[in-house]
């Protein structure tokens, strides 16, 4: 029988994820120091030609935004900051585990990523770049649940949809505690920017975000207009409606919100041929 402090012990463990390369332990504790040069950092990175080749392609896919411009880890700290680079080398490790936990999370997590900064852009007041790291980690607790309790979380998964429960519901029942409290926890151990463990901690609730809910209510309401667009899968098999909070936050316009559609349905369209089609 799981309880909650078993679930929160193993959550936090920083080896709970295999497929993290042993040396973005040493990237996540070289960026802690307030000293460290981007040099120093692209060299720990660049040790691990797998994921260079995986953060660089990352970067360069024209759905993140910079179309092949990127050639070097220097050259992408230089731009995107170190916090930004450091969320990302995680969510690139993720990958694969990803969308072994749930075949088409990873998808959906590059569409809130990539929805987020439309959204941030557009608000102006909260880095886009930031956003996007949020929307593309929001979801990882889901991962660490799913590797640390396999057939917990595949029941999870299945109670959702024959229950009609929304996933962090299910997830209640058999953990006691949701993937975005998880996450959150998994975000602290491996000591995550603020602004990414916010959005972790409550995109489903971004009325509780105080550290950074701009960036929470733009991975809510991405997380929301994704799953509108049946983009991947989030183990949710309905589509939920977005907190008054948020959209008081952003307070688009009708005209605004059919322009946000237009552009998001454009880049889904980008984000298919990226994964090479759409879902069938």
């Amino acid at each position: 029988m799981l309880n909650i402090t078993t679930v929160r012990g193993r959550v936090e463990r920083t080896d709970a994820i295999p497929t993290i390369p042993p040396v973005l332990k040493k990237i996540v504790k070289a960026v802690e120091d307030p000293g460290v040069s981007p040099a120093s950092v692209s060299k720990l990175v660049s040790s691990d030609p797998a994921l260079t080749a995986k953060i660089l392609k990352a970067i360069n896919a024209a759905v993140y935004g910079f179309a092949g411009n990127i050639s070097t880890v220097r050259q992408a700290i230089m731009l995107l900051g170190l916090d930004v680079v450091k969320a990302l080398l995680l969510g690139v490790s993720l990958f694969e585990i990803m969308e072994q936990t749930m075949v088409g999370l990873w998808k959906h997590s590059l569409g809130c990523a990539i929805t987020a900064k439309l959204l941030a852009n557009r608000k102006g007041n909260v880095d886009p770049d930031e956003a996007s790291v949020a929307g593309l980690l929001h979801d990882v607790g889901k991962v660490v649940l799913g590797v640390q309790f396999p057939k917990e979380y595949e029941k999870a998964l299945a109670d959702a949809c024959d229950k009609g429960l929304f996933l962090f519901d299910a997830e209640y029942e058999i953990f006691h505690m949701s993937h975005a409290t998880a996450g959150a926890y998994f975000s602290q151990a491996w000591h995550f920017p603020k602004f990414a463990v916010d959005a972790i901690r409550y995109h489903h609730k971004p009325f509780l975000a105080k550290t950074a809910p701009v960036h929470t209510a733009a991975v809510h309401l991405a997380d929301i207009f994704v799953k509108a667009y049946n983009m991947g899968f989030s183990g949710d098999c309905f589509v939920p409606v977005g907190h008054p909070s948020a959209w008081e936050i952003f307070d688009f316009s009708e005209e605004q919100m059919k322009e946000i559609f237009v552009e998001i349905g454009d880049m889904i369209a980008q984000v298919d041929d990226f994964f090479g089609g759409p879902d069938d």
